[in-house]
């Protein structure tokens, strides 16, 4: 399953607010800069919740 969540600005970055995550998986995210004139890393990382 994809989802697709948008960041927001704070500075000196963005923040993501991810939801509905179970406890002991690990998620992969693709994270793209899609801003014309900005260069910044795009890559794929993973994360890993907590044990329940």
């Amino acid at each position: 399953m994809l989802t697709q969540f948008t960041g927001t600005y704070l500075d000196p970055g963005y923040t993501f607010t991810v939801i509905d995550l179970v406890a002991d998986t690990r998620y992969y995210f693709y994270i793209a800069n899609t801003l014309a004139d900005e260069v910044a890393r795009t890559g794929i990382y993973s994360f890993k919740t907590a044990a329940a």
